[in-house]
């Protein structure tokens, strides 16, 4: 999550400096974090801008999966390696909710993620498993 701020902050033209953000473990899942981050946008910024500079920011990277309507739920990533990210835009706010499955983040499921991507294992670097 800290690389979503990081890439709203650094990358994008169109947001000021001051995001908030605050980040959710929900009682009701036993595994997942929820994270949503707002923050204020430069007058004039429309959706469509936020959406390229989003777009352009993970363009690269194959864990993140960027939702073009809506927002991310945790069901949809628990048991696998993504972070989902949704957004909207209302006036000059920006909301962004990303979410991810916090027991795959750990140190050995990036281990063995990076161990892929270094060695060229497979073409993602996400096939690796499915837990359950």
């Amino acid at each position: 999550m800290a690389s979503l701020l990081i890439a709203i902050n650094q990358r994008s033209p169109h947001t000021s400096v001051l995001t908030l953000s605050s980040p959710r473990i929900w009682a009701i899942s036993p595994r997942g974090i929820l994270e949503t981050i707002t923050c204020r946008l430069k007058s004039g910024v429309t959706q469509a801008q936020v959406a390229q500079a989003l777009q352009q920011a993970y363009a690269h990277k194959p864990l993140v999966r960027l939702y073009d309507k809506g927002v991310p739920a945790l069901k949809n990533v628990v048991g696998l390696p993504f972070c989902d990210i949704g957004f909207a835009v209302q006036g000059e706010h920006l909301i962004i909710v990303a979410t991810e499955d916090n027991l795959l983040k750990g140190a050995a499921a990036q281990a063995v993620q990076c161990a892929q991507y270094s060695f060229r294992l497979c073409g993602n670097a996400v096939s690796y498993l499915r837990v359950q």
